[in-house]
């Protein structure tokens, strides 16, 4: 290397780094980031209630288009652990969402997303929704089963009410069809039977538990 070459390296190095140093710019928030900081302007509720059932109308026969009618909120979030299963596993072929975020807010000065699933119970096939929180950094910090609908020949339904970080779920067996002395279905009936609320309780996170 020549002596003017090394001049111009000496010279040119610093003018290189001042140059990176002037159009460096802080990275952009994700959209999920956005989303968050948005959610966390508004104001938190005191109760939730999830009962994916009654808001999407779903009976044995329609979960999968009523699942594919869904228009998602673009929240942009990641739903992390959720027991979700491939849409191939309850009907094939079924080419849709793996999953799709529907509602979002604040509790207990939490941030959260619920997201609705293709999903299987030992009561069959069928949807799920879970709501899962956030953290600072818009991650997934958790998440919680509040509501689904599984259907063979009959169904079960689960719905939730969650409030001061306590879930309540109650679980009920929906029947579509009267059975004769052998078990087997006899008639459809005329409206579905239901049986009474299967209560359980689950918790969730608080602001103070963070």
């Amino acid at each position: 290397m020549n002596k003017i070459t090394s001049i111009l390296l000496l010279v040119a190095t610093p003018m290189l780094h001042a140059c990176a140093a002037e159009t460096a710019v802080d990275p952009q928030p994700s959209s999920c980031q956005t989303f968050i900081a948005d959610l966390k302007t508004g104001e938190s509720q005191g109760r939730l209630e999830f009962d994916i059932e009654r808001s999407l109308n779903l009976t044995s026969e329609n979960y999968t288009s009523a699942y594919d009618a869904i228009e998602p909120l673009g929240s942009g979030c990641s739903p992390g652990e959720i027991d979700r299963v491939h849409p191939s596993d309850i009907k094939a072929p079924w080419d849709t969402r793996s999953q799709v975020d529907v509602a979002a807010g604040v509790v207990d000065d939490l941030p959260w997303i619920q997201f609705v699933y293709p999903a299987i119970s030992e009561a069959g096939p069928g949807l799920a929704s879970s709501i899962v929180f956030y953290d600072e950094e818009a991650h997934p910090h958790a998440s919680h089963l509040v509501s689904g609908y599984y259907a063979w020949e009959n169904a079960t339904s689960l719905r939730s009410m969650l409030s001061s970080g306590t879930i309540r779920f109650c679980t009920q067996h929906i029947e579509y069809f009267s059975y004769d002395e052998n078990g087997d279905i006899a008639d459809a009936l005329d409206e579905p039977t239901r049986s009474d609320c299967k209560d359980s309780f689950s918790t969730y996170p608080t602001s103070g538990d963070r």
